[in-house]
């Protein structure tokens, strides 16, 4: 931890051929915005953990794993890079990092680990290289603005299938004519998931779910929707135009915009 809470640090520069580096060792650096590392194999656990300025990172060929919350709760992080070498990601690796709204997992990654990007709200799109054998629990589950998911390889076991994606609402698509994607499969996965074989104009429409709008409403007045995980009915006041029953689910998922007076 030896850099641990350094409230001025905007930067790290740390590529060095280490054997060792300590957990925790930037974390809590509030006022860092970028990081590049590299020159050993794993980054350690809480490495990075609540550097909630921190934007963008860049990690070298080399890397291995990526270990338990090592970029946990990091809020305003956009732009990571992950090196090819990387075989790993640990248990909340990326947890509710809410900014990172795409990240490219490099083909040689194998273990996906629990919550490795739970909470990641801001995530639209997901594509899993072929090489991922393992996804742990609630690995993505609560990614509210997931719409669109790409496996490009066999199904994944899961240590726990209900919950990987819960609350996620998606359309989930799966190479063509690959055995491992069966019926029983597909309905282990958690969230409210439509599967379908991998098409290119398909995975491309799939932006936002299909779900219908609500008439408009009268500023002011309560309206009505219901939520389409839950089947529960929410009250809404202070509407204006449309309200969907997305827009509900993602209230209730955390993503203000409109105010929730009650439940009926």
């Amino acid at each position: 931890r030896a850099f641990y809470g350094c409230e001025n640090l905007t930067e790290v520069y740390l590529v060095a051929d280490l054997t060792e580096v300590s957990f925790a060792i930037f974390n809590e650096c509030t006022a860092l915005k970028k990081a590049t590392i590299g020159g050993f194999d794993e980054v350690a656990t809480y490495m990075f953990q609540d550097c909630t300025n921190l934007e963008t990172v860049i990690l070298e060929e080399g890397i291995t794993s990526i270990e338990s919350s090592a970029f946990s709760d990091c809020t305003n992080l956009k732009n990571i890079t992950l090196p090819n070498t990387l075989e790993t990601l640990g248990s909340g690796a990326f947890g509710r990092c809410t900014s990172l709204v795409e990240i490219t997992i490099p083909e040689g990654v194998k273990s996906i680990g629990g919550s490795a990007f739970e909470g990641c709200s801001s995530l639209t799109t997901l594509i899993l290289p072929s090489s991922v054998e393992s996804i742990g629990y609630a690995a993505f589950a609560y990614n509210t603005s997931l719409t669109r998911i790409r496996f490009l390889g066999n199904a994944p076991t899961f240590s726990d299938t209900t919950i990987a994606f819960s609350d996620v609402v998606a359309k989930v698509f799966y190479p063509p004519d690959n055995a491992t994607w069966t019926e029983d499969v597909m309905l282990n996965y958690g969230g409210t998931l439509t599967w379908m074989p991998y098409d290119p104009d398909e995975f491309n429409a799939a932006v936002t779910p299909d779900t219908p709008d609500t008439p408009d409403a009268p500023a002011g007045e309560p309206t009505i929707v219901t939520n389409p995980v839950t089947g529960k009915a929410y009250k809404f006041g202070m509407i204006q135009g449309n309200v969907s029953a997305t827009d509900v689910y993602y209230l209730i998922g955390g993503m203000n915009g409109y105010y929730m007076a009650t439940t009926e």
